[in-house]
């Protein structure tokens, strides 16, 4: 095919080279990522992003504790590497009455009021970054007083001027056959873990690391994260959570 010996080396050469710097371009990942990588479900952008399920009521203390102890800043830190979705339903029960449904919850009539509020938020906000920090708002303004009152309209007001919230519209939902219907549809989903205590998370769909969550959520998610950001490698110092049954 080649007249010259020379032009069939220099064309041998040439292909070697090639091949050698194709292969030396491959990244070497250990075994593990390198099975991850090539499964058919692997998205860099959903596996760099963890998924966050909080599981609390409007009037629980150790409930408030975590929002403002833990989940807030942790958000705050991570921002887009956690995606939160929270289910104000807690320790509830649900009935069906004459086609509206009525709920009877651990602290309380003024409890569930309050739940109905946080799951309206979450339905209008429709953003979770400021639906976590609205709603760790109103957990830190909606404790009882010492004479055991609670100031949801102060709280409501204030929270939703601090952070851009249309108070008229979630205050109108909490009254409203759509706020029960929202309440319901986050009691169904709690029944379904049969869950015993509040705050209760989930990293994903499991619950195995329920302690370390709780006790230190941001180090938590950075385990889960395959590419880590700076903040991670941080020495943070988030305090514990307690939680009640």
């Amino acid at each position: 095919m080649f007249d010259s010996p020379l032009v069939s080396l220099c064309l041998f050469y040439i292909i070697i080279s090639s091949a050698l710097n194709t292969n030396a371009s491959v990244k070497r990942y250990p075994p593990d990522r390198r099975k991850l990588l090539e499964s058919e479900n692997f998205s860099i952008s959903r596996k760099n992003t963890v998924v966050l399920k909080v599981f609390y009521e409007s009037l629980c203390p150790a409930s408030a504790d975590f929002f403002s102890g833990q989940l807030q800043p942790t958000v705050e830190a991570l921002g887009t590497r956690v995606k939160v979705i929270m289910n104000p339903y807690g320790n509830a029960e649900t009935k069906h009455y004459r086609g509206v449904y009525k709920f009877s919850c651990q602290h309380g009539p003024e409890e569930c009021y309050g739940n109905k509020l946080h799951a309206c938020a979450i339905g209008i906000i429709r953003n979770n970054t400021r639906a976590v920090f609205y709603n760790s708002c109103l957990l830190k303004y909606s404790r009882k007083g010492e004479d055991s009152s609670i100031d949801f309209t102060t709280a409501l007001n204030w929270c939703g001027y601090k952070h851009g919230v249309p108070i008229r519209q979630v205050w109108k939902c909490a009254h409203s056959r759509r706020g029960a219907n929202l309440l319901q549809r986050f009691g169904r989903e709690t029944h379904k873990l049969n869950i015993k205590y509040v705050p209760y998370v989930m990293l994903g769909d499991s619950s195995a690391m329920q302690d370390q969550a709780t006790g230190n959520l941001i180090a938590a998610i950075c385990q889960m994260l395959h590419y880590p950001p700076p903040v991670c490698g941080l020495n943070t110092d988030i305090r514990s959570s307690k939680t009640y049954p």
